[in-house]
């Protein structure tokens, strides 16, 4: 995982008006990171890294995921996370499901006191609208080639903007040319005044792959089923999520 780029933030930059700093992570392919060429060989406009919370609560860290956990991930998960393009980075399990994604949990969803369930929700949450997703964490690396610092991350969440990578805050940021369908490219005030949008960064990335996350018509059908799937799971157990 990256807590070493989490570390040098203060404890009040994590948190928001009393709420964790919380990031939808993607990948995106064909750009200059293990995990954009990852995505780039599963086919894929974009893929989701994960969802990372922060801080962590120390008292959690040492907890092992437990087997109601792990059948959560090999039922409930399995079912969806083709849906969202949550895949597996792990050589066994290329492209599939679930270890990877347990791992994921492990480290940046149990460790912060969230739960499996409300982890699963966070993954399919692409609602767009004012102050509810703003870009707070970008990775990207400076290709002297075209004299652009190439994005190979991005996420969109509550809190503020966390950078990474070997890039020039004097250049401008872009996507990979293949994916600059607006040809825009970005000074790094801009980014940080939020204008890298998550509506935008839908319509060009997420959208062509899972139209069902932008079309009006059909994501609420979908995230029906996707918590009829969860229902279905934890009815046994006498407890049910709340509706999507």
């Amino acid at each position: 995982m990256r807590l070493f780029y989490i570390l040098s933030m203060t404890f009040n930059v994590m948190m928001v008006n009393g709420r964790p700093w919380t990031s939808l992570e993607f990948a995106i392919p064909n750009s200059p990171s293990n995990l954009g060429q990852h995505c780039s060989n599963l086919g894929k406009r974009f893929c989701v890294i994960g969802v990372y919370i922060r801080p962590f609560l120390p008292n959690l860290t040492t907890k092992p995921l437990m087997p109601f956990d792990r059948t959560y991930f090999d039922t409930v998960l399995k079912s969806f996370y083709n849906r969202v393009n949550f895949f597996s980075f792990h050589e066994h399990e290329y492209g599939g499901c679930c270890d990877y994604q347990k791992d994921t949990y492990l480290h940046e969803g149990r460790f912060t006191g969230i739960t499996v369930e409300e982890y699963a929700l966070m993954l399919i949450d692409f609602k767009e609208g004012e102050n509810m997703k703003k870009l707070n964490w970008i990775k990207a690396h400076f290709t002297p080639k075209v004299c652009l610092n190439i994005i190979s991350q991005v996420g969109f969440g509550s809190g503020e903007l966390m950078t990474a990578g070997n890039f020039s805050t004097a250049m401008g940021f872009a996507f990979p040319f293949k994916y600059k369908q607006d040809n825009l490219i970005f000074s790094m005030s801009q980014l940080h005044f939020g204008h890298l949008t998550f509506a935008w960064f839908k319509q060009q990335f997420v959208c062509p792959d899972q139209p069902w996350l932008c079309n009006d018509d059909t994501p609420q059908n979908i995230r029906q089923n996707v918590s009829y799937d969860f229902n279905t799971f934890f009815n046994p157990f006498g407890s049910q999520l709340r509706d999507y």
